[in-house]
């Protein structure tokens, strides 16, 4: 096939590969449809033709491209330099411009056949594009292979790219920054309905719609009650836990006043975020009463006739692509968040890698890593590697190179909509020939299946043992700069870099067995990351979704970034990652990061001084600090840190009378249009308990705390989003809601 000069495509699609497995020249980059990438050809076919597809019928991979680098007002050649297959990593100077990057997914195929050498021949197809979610394309990909394999005809790469770019996009949604993050933690299917299409008319709506006419849930009551519950896997352990120690800051008076007008109790509330719906008791009977009935029970989808966009689900937009004569159903994901890339399990991630009988890690201790020297969790190490810009690999030999490339984009994945800078230096597979670029790349994340990376360990900092979910820490890793130096056989103290501005020396930065350290005071098995893994744990094992454990890990580096600005603040007076840390005085709202204890503000910072300061050199630290002033700029809730407010109300041990009634009074005053309810609702989104904790204020003896929350909760009801969230209130707390508004009135 004639491939032609490089051409701007206007379509998602930029290029389609094929490359084949010759038996005396190796791996061949056969076509390149509509044009070169640029790239080096030998490498690409490597990357499409992994170690191992002789051993199963199927297998995918995913890279990186960037193609080639423009220079402002003027033109460059095709980079054919290796390091570029993948995304190039040499800092930008003023008037650089980098192409877009090309996520890559590739098809790769075995099929026997008696006629040829070797009697099998292996086929690889890709294709390149802009588009993150290059999952979409995975039918219609295996599709075009298996016709390739039948035809051998070139004119099946442009049949690909044709029908790839076609696939028509007209009514997608383009939601917010904020409306992605509240609709990819949550496992509802009605959100943001009226966002799309109403030719798009879907089969769940007459499904519910059957369904509450079948006489199970003709009427209001009945219909609240089946939307109030949450199931168990949206709901891990720890609300439960935090819920409880909020409520019991709060004067028992209010609670009790409730008890008395309610047939639920304290426990039923907390209990029923995480309990079946078959287990729901009857609502009060004030809340049954017919004059009591209020708009809560009102939600846009009591009008299925009139629903909107859905086919099941609002997290994809329904589509066709047509290859050939065959129709291929395509769901386009519209809650895609920057570092999300394709497929990825962060459960699978976290269960590989959790053994059920820890192993303490040897010495000596990396203080940026094991943050709980020996006892350290696996994922929290990984975590930490992930932040402070360490090199880690992922290693499955004898498995798939699909299964490794799943481990590197969940972990890229792993801070959600929070950090970012970790698909940039992401290699989801990579081989032996591309061992020079990941040397030249610092902090890479790659997935590879060759057993001899193993044998390399002053090539990688973190070894991920796919196969036995071991983690292993280089011998050769030890403090320098933020990109680490190696020491070469040589005295481990003579290689550190004494320039650095920390007040660590050489002794306390790599701790060995005998090592004193600043976590010596604190209970290993008790500390705040020990915590959070055996939480995450118990709600995996309680069959929590996805998206639930997606929202704890963001949640988790949410917090660290808030600590991280508060260390900058007690050790240089000032910070550009957060706001201002102060508390609540007068009628001013605090801002900040919120200890739980005098005690554990030095206990944490402490604890993560080590990390926080390998953070601070990295990338992700340049990219949040650009990103916390951009979005200060575009912040539709200012003068108030939304944040923080949510925070006292999770984690503070007790909160003056004062403090929670400007708290409730000011989210009342100022939470009034669509664009801050979903503002508001994006900071609530991670926490499983959504607007729980804002509905503690019910439940304030004050009564100007419970009419103020009154009124957050009226606003709140006005919106279609915001509507069907508060459905996944307790019965408890409906009952709450309408006992104060009795009040009010």
């Amino acid at each position: 096939m004639q491939q032609s000069p490089r051409e701007d495509v206007a379509g998602p699609v930029k290029h389609v590969l094929l490359a084949e497995f010759d038996i005396d020249q190796g791996a061949t980059l056969s076509l390149q449809y509509p044009s070169p990438t640029g790239a080096d050809e030998h490498i690409l076919a490597e990357l499409m033709l992994p170690d191992g597809a002789h051993l199963r019928s199927e297998d995918w991979t995913v890279f990186y491209l960037n193609r080639r680098l423009h220079k402002a007002g003027g033109h460059a050649d095709n980079i054919t330099d290796p390091a570029h297959v993948g995304f190039r990593m040499a800092k930008r100077s003023q008037g650089d411009e980098f192409d877009k990057m090309l996520y890559v997914l590739n098809c790769v195929k075995m099929k026997e056949d008696k006629t040829v050498r070797r009697g099998a021949m292996i086929k690889a197809l890709a294709v390149c594009t802009t588009e993150p979610y290059i999952q979409i394309y995975k039918p219609v990909l295996s599709l075009a292979l298996d016709d390739y394999y039948s035809t051998s005809s070139s004119n099946v790469l442009e049949r690909l790219f044709v029908s790839l770019n076609s696939i028509s996009r007209a009514g997608c949604p383009r939601l917010s920054r904020a409306e992605r993050i509240i609709l990819r933690y949550s496992d509802r299917k009605d959100l943001f309905q009226e966002k799309f299409p109403q030719e798009q008319i879907a089969v769940q709506g007459a499904y519910l719609k059957s369904s509450l006419s079948s006489g199970k849930g003709n009427d209001v009551e009945q219909r609240l009650l089946v939307n109030t519950r949450s199931p168990a896997d949206q709901t891990p352990l720890g609300a439960k836990r935090s819920l409880k120690g909020t409520l019991d800051r709060f004067s028992s008076a209010g609670v009790r006043r409730m008890r008395r007008s309610s047939r639920g109790s304290l426990k039923d509330m907390l209990d029923s975020s995480s309990s079946r719906a078959s287990a729901v008791g009857p609502l009060p009977d004030h809340l049954m009463s017919e004059g009591r009935r209020s708009e809560w029970s009102q939600a846009p989808t009591d009008n299925f006739d009139g629903m909107t966009g859905l086919s099941s689900d609002t997290h994809f937009f329904e589509t066709t692509a047509i290859y050939g004569d065959i129709s291929i159903p395509i769901k386009v994901p519209v809650d895609t968040l920057s570092e999300e890339v394709g497929d990825y399990s962060l459960i699978a991630l976290v269960k590989k890698f959790s053994p059920p009988v820890l192993t303490p890690f040897p010495p000596p201790f990396h203080p940026q890593l094991h943050t709980n020297d020996a006892s350290t969790h696996p994922i929290i190490l990984l975590i930490n590697a992930l932040l402070t810009e360490k090199r880690i690999l992922f290693l499955g030999h004898g498995q798939s190179a699909s299964n490794v490339v799943g481990f590197v984009l969940a972990l890229c994945s792993l801070t959600g909509h929070v950090l970012r800078g970790f698909t940039e230096r992401a290699f989801p597979y990579s081989n032996l020939a591309g061992l020079d670029t990941l040397e030249a790349t610092p902090g890479y994340i790659a997935g590879v299946i060759n057993p001899r990376f193993e044998d390399l360990p002053s090539t990688w900092d973190i070894l991920c043992n796919t196969e036995t979910g071991r983690i292993t820490v280089s011998k050769y890793l030890v403090i320098g700069h933020n990109d680490p130096q190696r020491t070469g056989g040589v005295s481990l103290s003579t290689e550190l870099d004494g320039t650095r501005d920390e007040s660590l020396n050489a002794a306390s930065l790599l701790m060995g067995a005998e090592s004193l350290s600043i976590q010596d005071n604190i209970g290993k098995s008790e500390s705040s990351d020990n915590v959070f893994i055996e939480e995450i744990l118990e709600a995996i094992a309680s069959h929590s979704s996805e998206a639930a454990i997606r929202a704890r890990f963001s949640e988790y580096v949410h917090r660290f970034i808030r600590l991280a600005s508060r260390y900058e603040e007690e050790k240089f007076g000032q910070t550009n990652i957060g706001l201002p840390s102060k508390m609540a005085k007068g009628q001013e709202l605090g801002s900040g990061y919120t200890f739980a204890s005098n005690g554990g503000k030095k206990n944490e910072l402490s604890l993560n001084s080590a990390r926080i300061e390998g953070w601070r050199q990295s990338r992700s630290y340049e990219y949040w600090e650009d990103d916390f002033k951009r979005f200060g700029q575009t912040l539709r809730l200012r003068d108030m840190d939304v944040s923080y407010q949510i925070a006292r109300l999770r984690y503070a041990r007790s909160m003056s009378d004062e403090e929670v009634i400007l708290l409730f009074e000011r989210l009342a005053n100022k939470i009034q249009t669509e664009e801050q309810v979903v503002e508001f609702l994006s900071h609530l989104a991670p926490f499983p308990e959504g607007l729980a904790s804002v509905s503690l204020g019910l439940f304030h003896p004050n009564p100007i705390a419970r009419q103020s929350s009154t009124q957050l909760l009226e606003t709140l009801l006005r919106f279609s989003v915001s509507q069907k969230i508060m459905r996944n209130l307790s019965a408890f707390q409906h009952a709450a809601y309408l006992e104060a508004r009795t009040e009010g009135n």
